[in-house]
């Protein structure tokens, strides 16, 4: 059986390593959906305004794309991760001393409401953790990628 996987975690803070896990997985057999490898393009930046505010909270925060997402808005960015997430055997979160934002959280809970393992790096840390994420990390499996892979295997 064919494994596939998404992989989650902060873009700004990690995708070197990101890209180092998804290279892993790969040499695992492993099929990784999203995120493409990759640098975030620096020379085109997203703010959220308008509508896409409205639609996923207040946030001034800029979303860097990958290559194949410049043409992409933040919410096609993220429904094309979603949708593969909702089609992967399983996430693995790329989270150096627990650090979780807020994106990741969301594509995490996202991930347990259609039932895909979820696996972590190191658990994440919540600044201030809520009967939900509390819930999300008793689903979280802390292992590293090797062990995920082989747990995964067993269980599908």
């Amino acid at each position: 059986m064919l494994l596939t996987c998404v992989i989650s975690g902060s873009f700004e803070r990690f995708k070197p390593l990101i890209d180092d896990t998804h290279r892993e997985l790969k040499s695992y057999g492993v099929d990784v959906l999203e995120p493409p490898l990759g640098p975030v393009r620096v020379g085109k930046l997203y703010i959220p305004t308008g509508e896409e505010v409205r639609r996923y909270g207040d946030t001034s925060r800029p979303v860097w794309p990958l290559d194949g997402e410049v043409d992409l808005s933040i919410r096609g960015i993220e429904d094309r991760f979603l949708a593969a997430l909702g089609r992967a055997s399983f996430a693995y979160l790329v989270a150096p001393g627990g650090y979780i934002g807020e994106t990741a959280a969301f594509e995490l809970g996202f991930g347990l409401g259609v039932g895909v393992l979820l696996y972590a790096s190191d658990m994440p840390i919540f600044e201030e953790p809520t009967d939900s994420t509390r819930e999300l990390c008793n689903h979280i499996h802390v292992m590293d990628v090797p062990d995920a892979v082989e747990h995964t295997r067993q269980l599908l």
